[in-house]
């Protein structure tokens, strides 16, 4: 759910990189093993801190399983360079045997 809320940021913001800074999960129903389930999320507001998203995991017939709610924070423009090069460097790795 978390990485749907920050995709929904990341839009939201023009494509800018962010931490989350908080997360929150309310599970409301138990799911059972192989059970297909999607994410909704959305961009719900922001503060002068941070940018607020919410998702919901629901099944094909909209039953809710979880609910979340996520702060996430921009990242400079400077460091985000600095993150998109470690995370290619991490890309151009191979797997440790």
């Amino acid at each position: 759910m978390d990485e749907a809320m920050g995709w929904a940021i990341y839009v939201a913001t023009g494509g800018r990189m962010f931490y989350t800074w908080e997360l929150r999960v309310r599970f409301i129903k138990p799911v059972r093993p192989g059970q297909r389930l999607m994410v909704e999320a959305e961009p719900v507001g922001e503060t002068r801190a941070c940018y607020l998203s919410r998702a919901r995991l629901i099944d094909d017939a909209g039953v809710v399983y979880a609910r979340s709610e996520g702060k996430y924070v921009l990242i400079p423009e400077s460091d985000a360079k600095e993150v998109l090069n470690y995370l290619d460097d991490e890309v151009d790795q191979p797997p440790e045997s």
